[in-house]
């Protein structure tokens, strides 16, 4: 969710950002898929990966437009956090190096579709579909926060 947010709000801050974080989220995730493969915790981290997608809504939903090296930045704190728990939840199953770079590529492929298909829309309406997905993103952190707080993990 948090890849497809990321190509959302990269698309809304024009080709200059998505350019940026096209290229930062996947390369984040995979020196953190690596470290989490190498050096796994046990713990989740539900609670960060929560709120960076539901921080990641919130900015789509306020249509706020990062300057290209604050949307690097985020992409890749949070390329390296989910990269990490990614690669942290593959080592225990026995996945390879392989799995990972599947997993990377994907983040490519989707990040780059969300991002272009954002960038190249220009009836403001269809730009406001995509502030309500955000939001819909930010509602779905919320849900979990809650959930979380009444002890999911």
């Amino acid at each position: 969710m948090v890849v497809v947010g990321f190509g959302l709000l990269a698309g809304l801050g024009g080709r200059d950002l998505s350019r940026g974080v096209l290229l930062a989220l996947p390369t984040a995730w995979l020196i953190g898929g690596v470290a989490g493969m190498t050096w796994p915790v046990d713990a989740a981290l539900s609670w960060l990966t929560t709120l960076s997608f539901g921080l990641v809504g919130a900015m789509i939903a306020a249509n706020i437009r990062l300057s290209l090296p604050w949307g690097v930045g985020w992409a890749v704190l949070a390329g390296g956090l989910h990269g990490y728990i990614n690669g942290a939840t593959m080592a225990p199953g026995g996945a390879d190096a392989l799995a990972l770079a599947g997993a990377v590529m994907l983040a490519f492929v989707l990040v780059t579709l969300a991002a272009a298909i954002v960038a190249s829309l220009r009836a403001p309406w269809t730009r406001v579909v995509v502030r309500v997905a955000g939001s819909w993103m930010t509602a779905i952190a919320m849900l979990m926060v809650g959930w979380l707080a009444r002890g999911g993990s």
